[in-house]
């Protein structure tokens, strides 16, 4: 075993015009921990190949394969970042498992455990702790690679990975040209990058309690919150300087539990005129849970935000994909979510689960513009379908469910909504799926709804606090800046449909805008009580 601590390094580095050399690291087990045992103070650990300030070579490659449990903790590292215009190197990071490159597939995960070893674990906790490829400020190096080499994170383990209390596994760039790289996480399992960037899993570790990931970003001690998970960024620095490079694209597998708590994320966000890059997860079962978070973000995403010093944001969101073999909640304001607030558009965002899907409590399931860029089509497919808003705890009722929205202020569209469920669909408690263009007060929001499919074995809504299906251009009655269309709402049903307490299925307008059509098909009855409706209706001119 090795062990690093109390400020130990391991590494290579350049402050001249050479490059910073690979470094290997191969070992039955590996411990990087940060804290002084005196003092009780955290310094930076670890395992490195940087090129440090004033130099203009690049760093290298790290790459650290143990057969046994890897920790990093309390500020423990293990990375390849760059200050210069150099470039920073990749990083392959593997516990009981180890990698082989090639042409296509560009690299492929082997599990040691076909070696006849045991399941190994990742485990990474506190701020400053994790994995990291990093182009600083002052760094003008401008490529950026899939696996052959530049600023990429390729991270397995046979057993768990558990990201815990603001610990990261990130490929970040904060200079104004340079790109962050690809990252790639996988639990339990082999598997191969093609050179699509098409992540598939072979060989699958077999035994109970195998192939997990877990992202919570609550302190055990303190209970405070922190942002803790998987991510490629590309963002403005602590200068204010704006950046023109990509985030990079995220890829996630776990053969078991995939869940996600108290600020933990996994997501590819830029604040540059770069776009941010797709993110796929796919998973036994999948947990978002947004419980005690605060303001901070739970879930899974792809954004193009902005800062007060980088307002002229121009990138596109990407594409999220989630993908369950078994069951999908996302609860208590979770987010499965593609965004903009730049003139970029958003990207798709496509849930699957084989098993039962829930989202409770304010949980969403989004594509959303909050300026001149549009929102992205929103798909989900699952077994069975349960949106309920209500807050088991105070037993209010919170907007939930599945959307696609051009927000108060937005000049973009909202896009197509489609949910395809092969049991039953219940919205509850202000339970919704939706596709709405809005512009309350003195917001302008010009750009249309979009349409909304739907498909189940049976649909039952019940009307309490707003539940329904809607496509809907609003505005208020004092409001005349919306002009905005409302799109076309479709279902089919095998079975019967009821609708009850105010429950609605509709296609609305409040703007100068149109309704759209408003089309049901049940197989079965279709029972509408106390106050339910279907209907299209302008409430303008």
């Amino acid at each position: 075993s090795i062990t690093i601590s109390n400020g130990g390094w391991i590494r290579s580095e350049t402050f001249s015009s050479g490059n910073a050399g690979t470094v290997q690291v191969n070992a039955g087990s590996l411990s990087i921990d940060g804290r002084n045992s005196l003092t009780g103070e955290n310094m930076l650990t670890g395992i490195s190949s940087e090129a440090n300030p004033g130099a203009t070579g690049s760093a290298g490659r790290v790459e650290v394969t143990v057969s046994g449990d890897l920790s990093l903790t309390n500020a423990g590292q293990i990375s390849s970042s760059t200050w210069s215009s150099g470039d920073a190197g990749i990083v392959l990071v593997g516990a009981g498992s180890h990698f082989i490159s090639g042409a296509n597939p560009i690299l492929t995960i082997v599990p040691n455990s076909l070696r006849g070893t045991g399941p190994a674990n990742i485990k990474i906790n506190g701020k400053g702790s994790g994995i990291f490829s990093t182009r600083q400020e002052a760094a003008s190096g401008t490529e950026a690679g899939p696996i052959t080499g530049i600023g990429s994170i390729v991270v397995a383990a046979s057993g768990n990975i558990d990201i815990n209390n603001g610990g990261s596994i990130s490929s970040t760039t904060l200079s104004p040209v340079g790109k962050a790289g690809l990252v790639v996480v996988v639990a339990g399992s082999g598997a191969t990058l093609d050179s699509q960037l098409g992540l598939t899993a072979q060989n699958a570790v077999i035994g109970a309690g195998i192939g997990n990931i877990t992202i919570d970003g609550k302190d055990p001690t303190t209970s405070t919150v922190s942002t803790t998970g998987i991510r490629s960024d590309a963002g403005a620095g602590n200068n204010g300087i704006a950046t023109t490079g990509d985030a990079g694209d995220v890829r996630v597998m776990a053969v078991g539990k995939l869940e996600i708590n108290h600020g933990g994320l996994i997501s590819s966000d830029t604040f540059s005129s770069g776009a941010a890059g797709s993110v796929k997860t796919t998973a036994g079962s999948v947990t978002i849970d947004g419980r005690d978070s605060g303001n901070i973000f739970t879930g899974i995403s792809s954004q193009a935000n902005f800062t007060n010093a980088n307002q002229g944001v121009t990138g596109n969101a990407g594409n999220v994909e989630v993908a369950a073999t078994g069951n999908l909640s996302v609860l208590n304001d979770g987010r499965i979510s593609s965004s903009t607030r730049s003139s970029g558009d958003a990207g798709l965002v496509s849930v699957a689960a084989g098993g039962s899907t829930t989202i409770s409590n304010g949980g969403r399931i989004r594509s959303e513009t909050f300026s001149s860029g549009n929102a992205g089509a929103v798909q989900v497919n699952a077994g069975s379908l349960s949106i309920d808003g209500k807050n088991p705890l105070t037993g209010k009722n919170a907007l939930t469910g599945i959307s696609s929205d051009a927000n108060p202020g937005a000049t973009g569209s909202a896009g197509k909504v489609e949910v395809t469920v092969s049991e039953a669909l219940s919205l509850t408690n202000a339970g919704q799926i939706s596709s709405s263009t809005w512009s309350p007060g003195n917001a302008r929001s010009s750009g249309d709804a979009g349409i909304v499919l739907i498909g189940a074995e049976s649909i039952k809504i019940d009307g309490s606090s707003g539940s329904g299906i809607f496509s809907q251009a609003n505005g208020t009655k004092d409001n005349g800046y919306v002009t905005g269309n409302a799109g076309g709402v479709d279902l089919k049903t095998v079975g019967k449909i009821e609708i009850g307490n105010g429950g609605q299925i509709s296609s609305s307008t409040s703007s100068s805008g149109d309704a759209g059509f408003v089309s049901v098909d049940a197989g079965g009855s279709i029972t509408i009580s106390n106050g339910g409706w279907i209907r299209s209706e302008t409430f303008s001119s």
